[in-house]
């Protein structure tokens, strides 16, 4: 077709018609995303009305009933140095929560598709910091309220029946201190439905990504917190069961940064799987006393005894046992052979190491000779490797910086 003779009605006419179609997908888009809009603000303003809800059921139930009927036998059921830890920074985040419901609602009331939300965060940015506050010392508030439970009958009692209240909705303290730390979380996703469906040329769109970052920052610092607890949580539950011999303590330090099942060499079990506990200064090896629930501790290393091998290392160790396998036939059989070669069964560890990949050597000044660990599985040792070399580094950098930190000081008293 020669375009050339294309008669110009008909170029303006096909011109029109793009334009048209054009036109009327963005309006279809814009529709969209404004119906999409509508239904995240008004997620965000219902869930904000039952969240202060249930902050108000701890307000006008656990802590009114506490200073107007908190009393047994002419003394208060909880103290004021109990009380005050467990329930500070509440009455503030439910002011700011209704502060921020009303300025929210107001906005939903005059809503159009050029509504903005964002800004609304922005200027409460400063004020919802009160939530750091209140999740630095969630923990120990969960402590407290676990350890009054169990010692304060009388308060145990009071909390069954505020229970029942009807404003608690079936729920309980515990479930109702953890809203707070809940709630940045939620935040972080509606706002980000919110800026999914806001178009770069939208007036809320630049407060709306400032508002996401703010949020998105401060829900991860709360991610890493509960993971900061669980991982303090699942130490405490390990030493608490460690068996055998071992001079290991509690230490504020220490935690746990990998556990998982690997292979030992030598060993004149039969089973040679173990559980190796990598914490951030020392590596032990136990094994499973799944009937109890305990750890039987078989190896402490300090991290400085924790070799990372290369193919040499583990070939020429492998050799030695072997000779050692070789020697103890010669001098009295098969079984003095098998607790040399440190295998339960004839297999020898030449075929073994041709199935399992090599993690590390742990020596101790305790140990007659290194135990050697495996993995069945070479991406599984590659992945502990990592691990462990990345907490060798780190232990190291702490020590380096404590070090120097103290030679500054010494030099500044001799100064």
């Amino acid at each position: 077709m020669d375009l050339n003779n294309v008669p110009l009605s008909a170029v303006i006419l096909i011109q029109k018609w793009i334009r048209g179609y054009l036109a009327r997908k963005r309006r279809e888009k814009l529709g969209k995303h404004n119906r999409l809009r509508t239904k995240t603000a008004q997620e965000l303003l219902s869930t904000e009305e039952t969240y202060i809800r249930q902050l108000k059921a701890i307000t006008n139930v656990y802590v009114m009933f506490l200073d107007t009927m908190g009393q047994k036998g002419g003394k208060p059921i909880l103290s004021n140095e109990v009380k005050r830890p467990l329930f500070s920074e509440i009455r503030v985040i439910l002011t700011c929560s209704e502060l921020l419901r009303d300025q929210i609602a107001e906005r939903i009331d005059n809503w159009s598709q050029w509504q903005r939300l964002g800004d609304i965060f922005v200027k409460n940015s400063q004020t919802l910091k009160v939530y750091v506050q209140y999740i630095n010392s969630f923990d120990s508030r969960v402590d407290l309220l676990k350890k009054e439970t169990s010692q304060n009958k009388a308060f145990a009692e009071f909390l069954e029946r505020c229970d029942s209240h009807p404003e608690v909705g079936g729920l309980n303290l515990p479930a109702l201190l953890i809203t707070p730390v809940q709630r940045i979380p939620r935040y972080e996703l509606l706002l980000r439905e919110l800026l999914a469906h806001t178009d770069e040329d939208h007036p809320d769109y630049a407060s709306l990504t400032e508002a996401y970052d703010s949020m998105k920052a401060m829900s991860k610092y709360v991610n890493e917190r509960k993971r900061e607890s669980e991982v303090m949580e699942r130490t405490l539950e390990i030493f608490r069961n460690l068996v055998g011999k071992h001079n290991l303590g509690i230490e504020a330090h220490r935690k746990l940064v990998r556990e998982g099942p690997v292979y030992v060499k030598p060993t004149r079990e039969k089973d040679s799987v173990r559980l190796l506990f990598l914490f951030n200064d020392v590596c032990i090896v136990a094994k499973e006393k799944k009937s109890k629930r305990k750890y039987a501790v078989e190896f402490v290393a300090e991290l400085d005894d924790v070799v990372l091998p290369d193919k040499s290392q583990v070939k020429s160790s492998l050799e030695r046992q072997l000779a050692a396998q070789a020697a103890a036939i010669q001098a009295g059989g098969v079984d003095k052979a098998r607790m040399a070669s440190g295998s339960g069964s004839g297999v020898g560890l030449a075929a073994e190491a041709a199935e399992f990949s090599s993690i590390a050597i742990l020596s101790g000044a305790s140990y007659g000779e290194p135990l050697y660990l495996y993995s069945s599985e070479e991406e599984e040792a590659a992945s502990w490797k990592s691990d462990i070399e990345q907490v060798k580094g780190e232990f190291k950098g702490k020590i380096s910086r404590a070090a120097s930190k103290a030679d500054q000081g010494g030099g500044g008293e001799q100064g």
